[in-house]
């Protein structure tokens, strides 16, 4: 096609010229003797003299009239008969050379490796991979044709977990998951975005996110009841206070919330940005946490802070169980007693340098998602007795028996069930 292009556009001399000279000497032969627009191209050019230097001295001298001539010169201006001599010689060079056969495919039995001096040998046999997550027995990853992003994931009934997240790059969704089937029972459809943080009691699931607005659900009928607005930043966290709901914000406020009037009972202000809440066993202390290395523990009725904590660590998310407080920090996990009003440090579980983004209590066992793995811990012992290795982009766990579902907010791998040994 090319070549064809270059007579039709009547290019000067100069530039054929100097494409001829770009090419190696089998390249113009082969181009000479396949393309006769090439031919006519070169023999009104003075590339013609480039072009016979594939010619031997002999088959020159022979071919331009014998030994009246010098020998290795040619004239100003050949004929393409030289062209179609360089042709011929191009020929007669491909057809004098051997031709490469393909190489046999190996014998695997060849693939040997000696044994010291004994001169026995044996086949090399592949060294076994280390199993990278020892406590998992099998991975199932659920995909979908849509790019989907988990945020958090909250129980509802035994087997039944809610899951909130968004499909890229805009639309939110809100999911009822089985965990014994492992699909999906129930979507609710409303106006959804980047829902963060929930909170279930009975049949009422109440959800917040990046519009700082608090929607209330009902997860029997997949209805929403209502919305309240009065946060002007991220909501980060949700809690049930038995008849109150409680929500902390970026905007560094705690809002208690009262679904059956549709109003907000009271406002406090923290000292930071709040990133994680949690209240003891009666719901008459709440204690937030912040990124700021603080955390306040306050009156739910009178919503008075009457103690300050110092976190070297800073608290990124929270739970609370089992009499205790656990706060996950960017240098592990934290466990506290939570007996009296004021929660006391008594260990370090540890976790290495990993930012725990999210703690979960499920009866003795505590569930920690840090965004390359998650860690389940025993909390009697206090210590850990499972730990399984993701790619990144951990949001969430919960566990089920021996089945764990963790979201991520990879787009490939939404949702994976491990079954653990």
């Amino acid at each position: 096609m090319v070549q064809e292009e270059l007579v039709a556009w009547d290019l000067p001399s100069s530039i054929v010229s100097r494409i001829f000279r770009s090419l190696s000497r089998r390249q113009v032969a082969r181009a000479a003797c396949v393309c006769s627009s090439w031919k006519r191209t070169a023999s009104i050019t003075k590339a013609t003299a480039f072009l016979s230097r594939a010619v031997s001295k002999k088959e020159q001298q022979n071919r331009l009239g014998g030994s009246g001539k010098k020998k290795g010169k040619l004239t100003s201006k050949p004929s393409c008969e030289n062209l179609e001599l360089i042709g011929e010689v191009f020929k007669k060079e491909r057809a004098l050379k051997p031709k490469q056969e393909k190489a046999a495919p190996l014998d695997v039995n060849e693939n040997l490796e000696l044994i010291g001096d004994s001169g026995k040998e044996k086949p090399a046999q592949p060294k076994p991979e280390k199993a990278k997550n020892p406590d998992v027995k099998r991975i199932a990853v659920f995909k979908d044709t849509e790019f989907r992003q988990i945020h958090c994931m909250v129980r509802w009934k035994a087997d039944l977990v809610v899951v909130a997240g968004v499909v890229v790059p805009f639309d939110g969704f809100l999911e009822v998951w089985s965990l014994a089937d492992r699909i999906v029972i129930k979507q609710l459809v409303g106006d959804l975005f980047g829902e963060s943080c929930m909170a279930v009691r009975d049949n009422t699931l109440v959800c917040s996110g990046a519009r700082g607005t608090l929607k209330v659900w009902d997860l029997a009928s997949g209805a929403r009841k209502m919305t309240l607005r009065g946060h002007n930043r991220p909501v980060n966290a949700v809690i049930d206070l038995g008849s109150f709901w409680a929500t902390g914000s970026d905007d560094s406020t705690i809002r208690i919330w009262d679904t059956e009037n549709t109003c907000c009972k009271a406002m406090a202000h923290a000292n930071y940005a709040v990133t994680s809440l949690a209240a003891n066993s009666d719901n008459t202390v709440i204690v937030s946490g912040s990124d700021h290395k603080q955390m306040q523990v306050w009156c739910a009725e009178s919503m008075v802070c009457f103690y300050t904590l110092d976190v070297p660590d800073g608290v990124l998310s929270m739970a609370s169980g089992c009499n205790m407080l656990l706060t996950g920090s960017r240098k592990g996990l934290q466990m506290w007693d939570f007996t009296q009003d004021v929660p006391a440090i008594f260990r370090k579980a540890g976790g290495g340098m990993e930012h725990i983004t999210h703690v979960c209590v499920e009866g003795k066992t505590v569930v920690t998602a840090s965004p390359q793995s998650v860690k389940v811990w025993d909390v009697d012992q206090c210590k850990r007795v499972r730990k399984v290795e993701f790619m990144g982009g951990v949001a969430g766990a919960l566990l089920w028996g021996k089945v764990m579902m963790v979201g991520t907010i990879l787009a490939n791998a939404p949702l994976m069930f491990c079954d653990l040994i």
